[in-house]
This record gives C-alpha cells, sequence and structure tokens, in this order.
C-alpha cells in the first residue's frame, strides 16, 4: 500500500465551513496548562481489554509529516464513521477550520485521534476512565467533542469555553457525573487576555475550590485560559446538580509551559476539598489507553504524537 492509499483510508473530520465558526474558535484556542503536583497524581487500574473493531486508523500519517493542504469537498474512505464519532445532532460544535486538517500536530487534530475510538465504543471509554478514575466511575454513557452545556448561557460561564472531550458518566455508588478534558501539545499558552466577568468571581467564590479570591495572575495568560476551562467544569456541577465533576488538563510532559503553568495554578487550590482539577501527562494517558485495547490505532498514535 502507498503512503497515498493510506491518506485515502485516514479518518477526516467534517466541519461546517462558516466565517463565525473561525472567530468563535479563535476565543477558545487561548492555550492552557498544569504541572506535576501531588494533588494531581493518578493511579492507573489495569483492566482486561474489550475488542474493538470501529476504528484502526489515525488521521494525518502523511509523507509531508505536520502539515498538509485539504482538498475542499473531497470525498474519503472513512467518512461515515468520522461524521459518527464527532457528531451531537441539536449542538452546534466549533472547530478550527482549516487548522484541523491541515496542521496535524496541533492539539485538535491530536483530541479527535485519541479520544474518537472512545466515542465509538463506550465499553472501550468504560474501562479506560474506571482505570483511571475507579472512585469516579462507573460507566461511561457519553462522549462528546468540543463540548458546552450552553454557549453564552448566564447559567454557565455566559461566553464561548468549551471543552475538547467531555466524558458523561454514572458512579459507582449511583448519581451522574461528568469529566471534562482539555488537551494540548505543542501550544505554549501565550494568547490575548480575555475581560473577566462577574460570573466567573461568582462561581469561584462558591465552588469552595480556590483557596483565597481571584488573583491578578488568573486574569492573563498563561493561568487564565486554565482558569475558565475549570470553572465551566464547576459551574456544571451547579448548574445541572451534579454528584461529581472534574476537569483534566493533558499534555506531553515536555511541555514545560504547561508543566509550569499547572505547578502555579495547583498552588491556588484548596487540598481540603474534593478535587476538580487534575493534571495527567500525555504520556500517562496513552499508556493507560494502551492498557485497555491492543488495536493497531493506539500505537499509531504514540508513533506520531510521542515519537519524538
Amino acid at each position: 500500500m502507498t503512503e497515498h492509499d493510506d491518506l485515502d483510508r485516514q479518518l477526516l473530520l467534517l466541519a461546517k465551513r462558516e466565517a463565525d465558526q473561525l472567530e468563535e474558535a479563535n476565543e477558545r484556542q487561548v492555550e492552557e496548562g498544569e504541572s506535576h503536583s501531588s494533588i494531581f497524581t493518578v493511579s492507573v487500574t489495569p483492566t482486561r481489554k474489550p475488542t474493538s473493531t470501529a476504528w484502526d486508523d489515525i488521521f494525518g500519517t502523511h509523507r509531508l509529516g505536520r502539515r498538509f493542504r485539504h482538498r475542499h469537498g473531497r470525498l474519503v474512505r472513512g467518512e461515515y464513521q468520522v461524521n459518527l464519532a464527532v457528531t451531537d445532532r441539536g449542538l452546534r460544535k466549533m472547530f478550527g477550520y482549516p487548522r484541523l486538517f491541515e496542521d496535524l500536530l496541533s492539539s485538535q487534530p491530536l483530541c479527535f485521534n485519541l479520544f474518537g475510538p472512545l466515542k465509538l465504543d463506550l465499553d472501550l471509554a468504560t474501562h479506560l476512565a474506571k482505570g483511571l478514575w475507579p472512585e469516579r466511575v462507573d460507566r461511561v454513557t457519553a462522549v462528546h467533542f468540543e463540548f458546552s452545556p450552553g454557549r453564552w448561557d448566564p447559567g454557565y460561564l455566559n461566553n464561548g469555553t468549551a471543552a475538547d472531550v467531555l466524558f458523561e458518566h454514572s458512579l459507582p455508588g449511583g448519581g451522574r457525573g461528568v469529566i471534562a478534558i482539555e488537551v494540548k501539545y505543542h501550544e505554549d499558552l501565550r494568547g490575548k487576555p480575555y475581560r473577566m466577568k462577574l460570573r466567573y468571581a461568582e462561581i469561584y467564590r462558591d465552588s469552595g475550590a480556590f483557596i483565597d479570591e481571584i488573583p491578578p495572575a488568573l486574569e492573563r495568560p498563561p493561568l487564565q485560559q486554565i482558569l475558565l476551562d475549570h470553572l465551566l467544569v464547576l459551574a456544571m456541577r451547579e448548574t445541572d446538580r451534579l454528584d461529581s465533576a472534574l476537569f483534566v488538563l493533558t499534555a506531553p510532559a515536555d511541555n514545560q509551559a504547561v508543566t509550569d503553568a499547572i505547578s502555579r495554578y495547583g498552588k491556588l487550590l484548596d487540598p481540603s476539598t474534593t478535587r476538580t482539577m487534575q493534571y495527567l501527562t500525555l504520556e500517562d494517558l496513552v499508556t493507560a489507553v494502551s492498557r485497555v485495547t491492543s488495536s493497531r490505532w493506539i500505537s499509531d498514535f504514540s508513533a506520531r504524537y510521542l515519537g519524538y
């Protein structure tokens, strides 16, 4: 099989090509980070490997390496699988087009390559989540991409913040929970600051997750977007009356900007309260996936994104 034949097999996401998507996607591209701290330590419980053939490749394994030019309107084999994996009817998604297709080593293609199989196979998603968060997860009931419970809804953050990936799940003792995951790869967390709203301070104060009032460092990069993603999860816990809510940031261990930022952010959290935030290296996440599946896609993913 030639490399171009292989490209034809690769899974490409169809995204709406509207100008307003680009504008709102840009707002979401303020970058985030986290670091190694004892309050973020995760233990992985090995579980059996379910068999899944729903997804056997990653998109973007092309001889040009990081970037390639997307041919608009081209139909690709596997298109139905990808649409099934990333489409939620009735929810408006914001994808970074054309970066999604052309910058294959940015965080959004990475996100779909890693979590797309879990969207298609909730048994696999459950085994992964129970291994990572056994005290929280009984069953993963849904996996969403670029998820917001309500964009510009004052009941949440009243802005365009969304989770890259969100697991809905049941708890071992009953109840509902969510795990919202933000994915960073080479991003360095730089970006323009956004105006802080009174709603942010309200959620920050009422959540009980933090030690003090919002310090100035959280009102600008690199910590501001970490705060907004965390606050979204805390707002969901309150507004949706969830029994469990966790924000997880994942990035390669070598992304120093992320590890430095999360080290600073972690010092603002109250360790005496229920944990609502966790840092998980991309390497540890891929290792956890490898423990629950031996399918080809995870080894391909590891080679592409961690084989440097």
